[in-house]
């Protein structure tokens, strides 16, 4: 059981690959291992890149997160 996620700021920051490399590959070992998080890394993938191409998207929130 994963008793540790990170935060939303540092799932957005590494999908928009704002990390450092250590950083990364240590939230990308975790969003293979956690489903919650591969639910979350998605809709912050998705909304980006709608905004990336200028269109409007508004994640679910993810309130039952362990």
């Amino acid at each position: 059981m994963i008793k540790y996620h990170p935060s939303e700021q540092i799932l957005q920051s590494y999908v928009q690959g704002e990390l450092c490399a250590s950083l990364s590959v240590a939230v990308s070992m975790h969003i293979d291992m956690c489903p919650q998080c591969q639910r979350l890394a998605h809709q912050f993938e998705t909304s980006y890149a709608h905004s990336f191409i200028g269109e409007s998207f508004e994640p679910q929130s993810e309130d039952n997160r362990e």
